[in-house]
């Protein structure tokens, strides 16, 4: 009797052991694949994101470069008119002055054979002060002036005498006489580049919850990126950006920015099939860590509500294995005595609380002739 109980007990605990080891490992695997479809929606969300950088940059650098066709046709067209008037002798200080209003020109250039300016619509103004002196611009319009092309784009640069730019383009006069060269004040049409430009476009994605950071980067170092992209790892060390920069695919790894565990999500950028450089996107991580927290709170409740089953199950084991022998002991005594009542040379009758008889031993039998 005694071996069975002890068999039960083990049955018992074996099974609590195994319920436990269950639902333990149960919530591990579900926190595991937990993980694993948060960071399969992160793959798709990047890749979404991504891929919505990339077509955003080149839509931007199409629209920038169709604004900037546009100017060079505008200002190709002012200058063939000038080239006109010119071929005529019909052209003045004045009659510059009269085009550069009327087509919002900033400057109107003529140069001899030389590159020596001999004619400009410039009124001298607060702003530009500086003396008439000779001007001379044969390094920048050689290859109209040694009749290698008859037009030229020269395209942004730098004010000669302030920290403004102007877009300019030069043609040839007629009879191979000089170059005309037109520019423009380059403002608006830089500020409009700056409005729709690839940082703006960064810095709008950015601001949207979720994102750490987003950066476009070459090989020389970071092109664009959000506000709070101080300094990014090199693609030259870095054999991760190296290997994304080589193949047009999407690459995910997880780094460390700012102090904080980021997925990173690297695609390269590619226009008119030209590498200009690495798309890095960071997505938070709080997601991974919110389901990582939700099931290490169900882990330790288990664990706690395990324990208390356990206490409780031992508890009841060792409370009724104590019950079993009080029982077996008490009816080793009440046998003993009932044998020893029993067996008494006395007449013994016993009765318990409703007054029935419960014990009439041999003697009582024979005292009062009754079985």
């Amino acid at each position: 009797m005694g071996n069975k109980f002890r068999a039960n007990q083990g049955i018992i605990i074996l099974i609590s052991i195994v319920i436990g080891i269950i639902m333990v490992t149960s919530a591990y695997f579900e926190m595991k694949q937990s993980k694993e479809e948060v960071y399969h929606l992160l793959d798709e969300h990047a890749a979404s994101l991504i891929e919505t950088v990339s077509l955003s940059t080149v839509n931007t650098l199409n629209s920038g470069y169709e604004i900037e066709d546009l100017i060079i046709e505008r200002l190709f067209n002012n200058a063939w008119l000038i080239r006109n008037l010119d071929s005529l002798n019909l052209l003045s200080k004045n009659k510059l002055i009269e085009i550069g209003k009327s087509n919002n020109l900033f400057r109107i250039n003529i140069f001899d054979r030389k590159g020596n300016r001999i004619l400009s619509n410039r009124v001298p103004t607060k702003d530009h002060t500086h003396p008439e002196g000779v001007v001379n611009r044969y390094e920048e319009i050689e290859p109209i002036l040694s009749h290698k092309t008859n037009s030229l784009i020269i395209g942004l640069k730098e004010a000669e005498h302030s920290n403004e730019q102007r877009y300019a383009v030069a043609i040839a006069r007629a009879n191979k006489m000089g170059a005309i060269v037109i520019n423009l004040d380059a403002k608006n049409f830089l500020e409009f580049r700056k409005k729709i430009g690839i940082g703006k476009i960064i810095q709008d994605i950015a601001d949207n919850p979720g994102i750490d950071f987003i950066a476009l980067q070459d090989t020389i170092g970071i092109i664009a990126a959000s506000k709070n992209v101080s300094d990014l790892i090199p693609i030259s060390k870095s054999r991760f950006l190296k290997t994304a920069l080589n193949n047009n695919k999407i690459y995910t790894h997880t780094i460390n920015f700012n102090g904080t565990e980021t997925y990173e999500v690297v695609k390269r950028l590619e226009y008119e099939g030209e590498v200009l450089g690495l798309f890095r996107v960071g997505l938070s991580l709080n997601e991974v860590r919110n389901v990582e927290s939700r099931t290490n709170r169900r882990i330790i409740l288990i664990s706690i509500i395990l324990a208390l089953v356990g206490v409780i199950v031992l508890s009841i084991l060792f409370i009724s294995q104590n019950l079993k022998t009080v029982s077996n002991e008490y009816k080793s005594f009440k046998t003993l005595t009932g044998s020893v009542l029993e067996n008494m040379g006395d007449a013994v009758i016993v009765l318990n609380n409703k007054m029935e008889i419960i014990l009439f031993n041999k003697q009582s039998e024979d005292l009062f002739k009754i079985k």
